[in-house]
């Protein structure tokens, strides 16, 4: 019978997801869906355009089965901008993955905190690499302190 709801919930994720790639006009990436039988998502962040996240982030909200959920960033920064040119600046930043934005790391952990407070499931969430500022990481670390004190 757990079976059969966890299947139920695995299901209900991969649904929302598809549901908000189509309203948002996008396609389900290969990198989300492919381990959702094994109830984890193991993304390279790098890789996901700036309207990918959306979907993805919107899907997270909702109560499913996933127990490990990885988004890692190996981007280094950019370094140093003195003595370059306004060009070269530009360049440079114009390369950046979308989850170097302010806007992809906050609204990841306002997803990411209503998850943790209704979800049961994870056991384990790495977040490698994600310049998170200070404010996004009280955020996620009140909402798991509740959860993992109730």
């Amino acid at each position: 019978m757990e079976s059969s709801g966890s299947r139920r919930a695995k299901r209900s994720f991969l649904e929302v997801y598809k549901q908000q790639c189509a309203l948002q006009d996008c396609s389900p990436l290969r990198e989300v869906t492919e381990r959702l039988l094994e109830n984890l998502i193991d993304c390279r962040a790098d890789r996901i355009a700036y309207e990918e996240w959306g979907p993805i982030l919107d899907a997270l909200k909702h109560r499913n089965s996933l127990k490990f959920i990885a988004f890692r960033s190996f981007c280094q920064p950019v370094g140093a901008t003195k003595g370059k040119s306004p060009q070269k600046i530009h360049q440079l930043q114009k390369r950046l993955p979308a989850i170097r934005c302010r806007d992809i790391t906050d609204r990841m952990c306002r997803s990411l905190g209503e998850l943790l407070s209704v979800s049961t499931c994870i056991t384990c969430l790495i977040l490698q690499g994600i310049p998170f500022r200070e404010s996004d990481m009280h955020s996620l670390a009140n909402v798991s302190l509740v959860f993992y004190f109730t």
